[in-house]
């Protein structure tokens, strides 16, 4: 959030949004994916800031980061680790791989992109790295509308427990994203 924005500013943007997604994740015909399978599911709490040394979008980043936990990225009540870009110029957090998987696997990756906006036309660029090589990326016209993006990535190699996931975000404007599942597709 905007720094200067009131709490009870924040807490009312956090639910509307909440309730937004929610609603329309409820529209979501994907399915469930059996726990058995989501051996890559990753806790939205067990995101951590990546130490800039180790961060594999280092070459993307600019000068001064600013993106204080808790204003600029946290968990939100609908289950999600959402970014906001007004307070968080670079976003790189990572967990550890929480088993070992195979090459070839598929990785499901789902997110929200809120309404974009910025004072010039930008490009948006939110990534996924597993130890620490880029696997998915997208890009993201700014300005564009409120999107789900559902998406998938076959792994090349095979994943070791405790190997770092990256899940990168680099934007221009002050939006919304909201990561809603890297999991195994089952």
């Amino acid at each position: 959030m905007p720094k200067g924005t009131n709490t009870r500013g924040r807490a009312l943007r956090s639910a509307a949004t909440s309730a937004l997604l929610l609603a329309l994740a409820a529209c979501d015909d994907a399915g469930s994916i059996d726990d058995a399978a989501a051996t890559l599911a990753l806790a939205p709490e067990g995101w951590a800031p990546v130490d800039e040394g180790d961060d594999p979008y280092a070459e993307r980043r600019p000068e001064r980061v600013e993106c204080p936990a808790g204003e600029g990225f946290g968990v939100e009540g609908y289950g999600a680790l959402e970014v906001h870009t007004g307070a968080c110029n670079w976003l790189s957090v990572v967990q550890p791989a929480p088993a070992d998987v195979p090459a070839g696997a598929t990785v499901r990756v789902r997110l929200w992109a809120i309404d974009l906006t910025a004072p010039e036309p930008a490009v948006a660029t939110i990534g996924v790295a597993i130890d620490g090589e880029p696997s998915w990326s997208r890009e993201l016209p700014i300005p564009s509308s409120t999107q789900l993006i559902r998406d998938t990535f076959t792994l090349d190699r095979p994943v070791a427990a405790g190997a770092p996931i990256v899940f990168h975000v680099d934007n221009h404007g002050s939006n919304t994203y909201a990561l809603l599942e890297l999991s195994l597709e089952g």
